[in-house]
Formats: C-alpha cells, structure tokens, sequence
C-alpha cells in the first residue's frame, strides 16, 4: 500500500484501493487500463441475464424491465443514436415519443448505477419482503390490509374446497 492510497466507492456500489484517479481504475496484462464504464456494460450484461433468466431472489429492480437495460446497452455500448434506439425498441410510438422513451430508459439505468439505494428503487425490495414474509404478492397484501381478506383466486378455492 502506498501512502497517496485512497479508497474509492464506484458507481456500482463496490468499494476498492487504488492509487490512480477515478479515471484510471483497473489495469490489466498488458498495461491497458480499463474504465468504469466497461465495468458498467459487463455489470449490465449480466443483470439482462439475471432479467432473463435468474431467480426471484437475485434480480434487482432494473430486471422488471429488461428493456430499459437493452436500451442502456444499445447507447452505451454499441453507439446507437437516440432515433436508432427508439425505432428498434419502441416501434409501436411515434417516432419522437419513441425516442423520448428511449432516454427515459436510459435515464432509469443511469440512476441505478448512480445510486442502487435511491428511494425510487426501493419498491421492488418491499415487493420481495412481502412476499418472502407472508407468501402472497404484493397486491394480495395490500388487498388484505384494505380489505380484510386476500382475494379469492383459483388456487385458494381450490384449497378450500
């Protein structure tokens, strides 16, 4: 360790020590450094994955709409344009309002990376909680605590019976 160490928290959330400024944050063989947002691409890649294919438990908020991580890997990685983007993912909008979706899932992307723990990210964790605590979704409980009782489903008539 030298003395000019200092610990670093990247936009993922992952604590390292480095002795480079923020831009230069890995070296690999050959002297090449790799950026933050390399590491950002990767870390998306495998949350479409998870989005994908993952259990319940492992996703993160953003794998509700793998979508929003397609368009964040469409601009970032692959350099499309807003109007590329649009007109690939949102063919059923308009063409501006197209593009205009595509920016706000990108902006979606960008926060999380920003800041997993903001509040509006908080939603999916209480949406697990409920279900891991009381075994019913989300929705049930709150009918629940409105109502009284879950709502009548096929799988509760069929128990009951």
């Amino acid at each position: 360790m030298y003395a000019s160490d200092s610990t670093q928290l990247s936009r993922l959330g992952l604590r390292f020590v480095t002795p480079c400024s923020e831009k230069k944050l890995h070296k690999q063989k050959g002297g090449k450094v790799r950026g933050a947002r390399e590491d950002e691409i990767r870390w998306v890649e495998h949350e479409l994955g998870r989005a994908r294919f993952g259990a319940k438990w492992e996703k993160s908020p953003l794998s509700d709409s793998p979508v929003d991580l397609e368009v964040w890997l469409a601009k970032a990685r692959e350099k499309k344009s807003w109007k590329e983007i649009g007109g690939s993912f949102f063919r059923k909008l308009e063409l501006e309002a197209g593009r205009s979706e595509a920016r706000r899932a990108y902006d979606r992307v960008e926060r999380y990376l920003r800041n997993p723990n903001a509040r509006e990210f908080q939603g999916h964790r209480l949406k697990q909680l409920v279900e891991e605590t009381f075994g019913v979704s989300a929705e049930d409980f709150r009918a629940f605590i409105l109502e009284g009782h879950l709502p009548r489903t096929r799988e509760r008539r069929a128990k009951k019976m």
